[in-house]
């Protein structure tokens, strides 16, 4: 028994290492391509930044608010080739912006999910209210935080697949469940950090 417990613990290790993916971030003209990407840790992205641009990693704050402080321990690559390896602790969202051009809309983020394909909860996910919890087709899924505030809200199956997703100010959403049986993730991401709740289509 303590072997297979040890075993079902180091498949997420041998995942993000087995089935590890690179991906060019580019940045031709004034903008990054792709500006959005989905990854998993132990991926490997590579900035490819071009001359007068940088790819600097910010806040959600800074970010939204067309800043240019420099997250602390987060990276600032000048022009040329970098890799980037997703680390555990990046699971949720990176924000990054070019410096000099931030205020031109040169901005990109990367959603990082665990070597599973949904990322765990990175902080008390009580903030994050889901219900009904077990549903129907054709029920109304409502989803609220405790304050209204730039949310980014997704529904993931149980592989981890994106079904739907929206950006809100409100601090209550209603989701009709147009999808079929089985059990899902609603994964809000707001200021960093991201909350994850479980509900069950029946």
């Amino acid at each position: 028994m303590k072997r297979f417990i040890t075993f079902l613990w180091l498949i997420p290790l041998f995942l993000g290492t087995a089935f590890a993916t690179k991906y060019t971030i580019t940045s031709p003209g004034m903008v990054f391509s792709p500006s959005t990407l989905t990854a998993r840790v132990g991926d490997t992205i590579l900035f490819a930044v071009s001359a007068t641009h940088t790819a600097t990693q910010v806040s959600q704050n800074t970010w939204n608010s067309n800043g240019t402080t420099v997250l602390p321990g987060g990276f600032d690559y000048n022009p040329g080739n970098h890799e980037y390896v997703i680390k555990p602790s990046d699971v949720g969202t990176i924000y990054y912006i070019c410096v000099p051009h931030v205020t031109m809309g040169m901005k990109g983020r990367i959603f990082v999910e665990d070597a599973l394909g949904v990322e765990p909860a990175v902080a008390a996910t009580a903030q994050l209210k889901v219900f009904p919890t077990l549903t129907t087709e054709g029920e109304t899924l409502t989803i609220e935080f405790p304050e209204a505030k730039l949310i980014q809200v997704e529904i993931l199956n149980m592989l981890g697949v994106k079904i739907s997703s929206l950006e809100t100010n409100d601090s209550k959403v209603l989701i009709p469940v147009t999808f079929g049986r089985g059990a899902y993730f609603v994964r809000a991401s707001v200021n960093n950090k991201t909350y994850i709740k479980k509900f069950v289509v029946n």
